[in-house]
């Protein structure tokens, strides 16, 4: 069954995707602070781990972080869709989700510590954000399979637009440039692949069910 009410975009749907995926970073970040400095005030800019004093921003920041980038992201995208797909509202969890998932592997992904792996410096980051890629495409392709036809591309788009990102800025952001990377190349191959997906879509239409 596939669900089709749709209508192409416009010209502005496509820098508008690449500006959505942009600002959701310094937005999250903004968020993650507000949030972060809430919970410093109530249990203090220390908490003890097993007997270990760690600083509180540092343990629990990527806790944070990663499911704010999620909404933030899903959010925006969200309303850029809305005007285009019906009944998109799980694309925020599912987004959400794509970023939550991956996770505890990141977290263990400086890759050489986990044996048998033996990947090389130079290809941990591409590695570990094309499996945060992978995460995403797939957990929204479930809100696309019904929607568009061939949305198992999407789940393409996404290894190679955080793939590349990983690419060029290493295992970790460090730099304005990696911050650029990381801001700019997944949204313009998400971007890239909407086009491919949307603009192919059928005029607005009927509700119809196809085997």
């Amino acid at each position: 069954m596939m669900l089709t009410d749709n209508r192409t975009p416009t010209w502005f749907f496509y820098p508008g995707w690449v500006a959505a995926g942009a600002i959701s970073i310094p937005i999250a970040w903004y968020v993650t602070w507000a949030i972060i400095s809430q919970i410093v005030s109530i249990v203090g800019g220390s908490i003890v781990v097993e007997g270990e004093s760690r600083i509180t921003e540092d343990l629990i920041g990527v806790y944070v972080l990663v499911p704010a980038l999620g909404l933030v992201m899903g959010v925006l995208q969200y309303f850029l869709l809305g005007r285009y797909l019906p009944r998109m509202g799980w694309w925020i969890g599912a987004t959400v989700l794509g970023w939550v998932l991956p996770m505890a592997l990141l977290r263990l992904a400086t890759f050489g510590s986990i044996p048998g792996l033996g990947i090389d410096p130079m290809w941990r980051g591409a590695v570990g954000f094309g499996i945060l890629g992978a995460s995403l495409g797939l957990c929204q392709w479930l809100v696309l399979r019904r929607r568009i036809p061939r949305a198992a591309w999407w789940i393409l788009a996404g290894v190679v637009g955080w793939g590349m990102a990983g690419v060029f800025s290493g295992e970790s952001i460090s730099s304005q440039l990696d911050v650029i990377a990381v801001a700019l190349l997944p949204p313009t191959a998400a971007s890239i692949a909407w086009w491919s997906l949307l603009e192919k879509l059928p005029a607005r239409s009927l509700r119809s069910t196809n085997s």
